[in-house]
């Protein structure tokens, strides 16, 4: 493994919180893929094929060391998911960065596609390394035009006098309004999430004004996190966060890239979830 590789599939996901809380991410045809091989336990997705050629892989590479493991709690698992999430973050922020491009995901997962018979030949560790990255990498493509399909593209022509931060969030909440308005749907208020009785809905509304004012990106994230795991709220889309917590101007609070991925406790350390855990136990007994 070359100082690149090192970087990209060992450093960056920790540091830049790559991970992606794909839980909420359902696709028919998909199942949740959770990594259990170390800590955190980052997620991917895969269809029933994958799975299997997952435990081949997985067979395959303890053979060697005999011992059998659970490919979720194996290197293999992690592999795979650190292919997943590098390919799936380059699609979407390819799209963010250059959105009037009409990008061909399906040629580009084809580049990926290993295809090589795992049945066949010699294969050494770094070998299957490489074949289980790709993988990821392949269906980290295929997931992300699947799931792109389902959302609708919106043009903005812009005046660039303001930031890219700015336009990218005005443009992802025009995006959502659109979605929501073309499935027939009106765009529900934030209020609308809170769960409860009227008093724990109002309490709770107050403290999240409090602990959010001034919360940017993760920090933001993880406030709603600990709403979200406490039962005081459902998950709420980034259009609906913007609307409640910023007076309509998502410079505020930061973009969706910055805060949506970032929602799910995976992504934070425990000494984080605990510590923020506590300012919702009065209003979880109510």
């Amino acid at each position: 493994m070359d100082i690149y590789e090192i970087f990209n599939e060992k450093i960056k996901p920790y540091f830049h919180a790559e991970y992606i809380d794909f839980s909420s991410k359902n696709q028919e045809g998909y199942s949740l893929f959770v990594s259990e091989y170390k800590k955190p336990y980052p997620q991917a997705m895969t269809t029933e094929g994958v799975g299997e050629q997952l435990q081949r892989l997985n067979d395959k590479y303890h053979s060697t060391k005999n011992r059998r493991s659970d490919v979720v709690k194996s290197q293999i698992g992690r592999w795979y998911v650190n292919g997943f999430t590098s390919a799936y973050n380059f699609c979407r922020r390819y799209d963010k960065e250059h959105p009037c491009e009409m990008v061909d995901y399906v040629q580009l997962a084809r580049k990926y596609k290993p295809t090589d018979d795992i049945a066949v030949g010699e294969w050494n560790d770094e070998k299957i390394r490489r074949y289980t990255i790709m993988l990821g990498r392949y269906e980290g493509v295929l997931f992300y035009q699947t799931e792109h399909k389902q959302e609708d593209t919106v043009t903005v022509d812009v005046v660039p006098t303001e930031s890219i931060e700015e336009e990218t969030s005005k443009q992802d909440d025009i995006v959502e309004e659109k979605r929501e308005q073309k499935k027939g749907r009106p765009v529900e208020s934030f209020s609308n999430l809170l769960i409860g009785s009227d008093n724990k809905k109002e309490k709770t509304l107050e403290k999240l004004h409090e602990l959010l004012k001034g919360k940017r990106g993760k920090k933001f994230a993880l406030v709603i996190t600990c709403a979200v795991e406490s039962g005081l709220i459902n998950r709420p889309t980034y259009t609906q966060l913007v609307k409640e917590f910023s007076d309509g101007d998502a410079t505020k609070i930061g973009s969706e890239n910055s805060i949506m991925p970032q929602i799910g406790k995976i992504h934070y350390t425990t000494s984080e979830y605990s510590g923020m855990m506590t300012n919702f136990e009065d209003l979880r007994t109510l």
